[in-house]
């Protein structure tokens, strides 16, 4: 059991937070590099930076070790080897160590399903005419949802289409053509 200061971003970060909580240390922070991860360390509440320069030196005196939440090669252990000599006092750790590579890939799939959980709910859709509605059970539905970003697209098909045609929305994603050119 130990302290720790996870730096990681995206599916690795996940990862190696529930990684080291399944181990039963603490996360004293998190240094997220993509941004993507800022939701989830709120809710745990955890204090959360964009870069090592950022953290208060009063931080890094209550940690014992740096979960590096990379799960790449060289960047690993290019980054393991830059926190080392600036930490040399700490311990630093990657995914890919063979401490946690087992457990990295044991809880690899629970996690990317932490990562796009949302609860399900019915989201308008916005797209000029009018709304259209959709439910939305995942964060990547939801995002496509909130940010409709084909409207010159649909605009054009909308110009097309006659009545009694028949379109086909091959790769639908969320469905939003279907739905939309379904009520022309």
């Amino acid at each position: 059991m130990g302290n720790y200061l996870l730096y990681s971003e995206d599916l690795a970060g996940v990862v190696a937070l529930n990684l080291l909580s399944e181990k039963k240390h603490q996360v004293v922070g998190v240094i997220d590099c993509s941004g993507r991860l800022t939701e989830l360390a709120f809710q745990k509440g955890f204090s959360i930076c964009k870069n090592m320069e950022l953290i208060p030196e009063k931080a890094l005196d209550q940690i014992d070790g740096i979960m590096i939440g990379v799960a790449t090669e060289p960047l690993a252990t290019q980054l393991k080897k830059e926190l080392a000599a600036k930490f040399p006092q700490k311990k630093i750790s990657t995914l890919l160590d063979p401490e946690y590579l087992p457990g990295y890939l044991a809880l690899r799939e629970a996690s990317l399903h932490q990562l796009m959980a949302v609860e399900p709910q019915v989201v308008p859709v916005q797209y000029g005419k009018g709304n259209i509605f959709i439910l939305a059970d995942s964060k990547s539905e939801l995002s496509r949802a909130r940010h409709v970003q084909e409207k010159k697209v649909l605009a054009f098909v909308q110009r097309l289409i006659k009545p009694k045609t028949v379109i086909y929305d091959i790769g639908a994603n969320i469905g939003i053509y279907s739905l939309i050119l379904g009520r022309e």
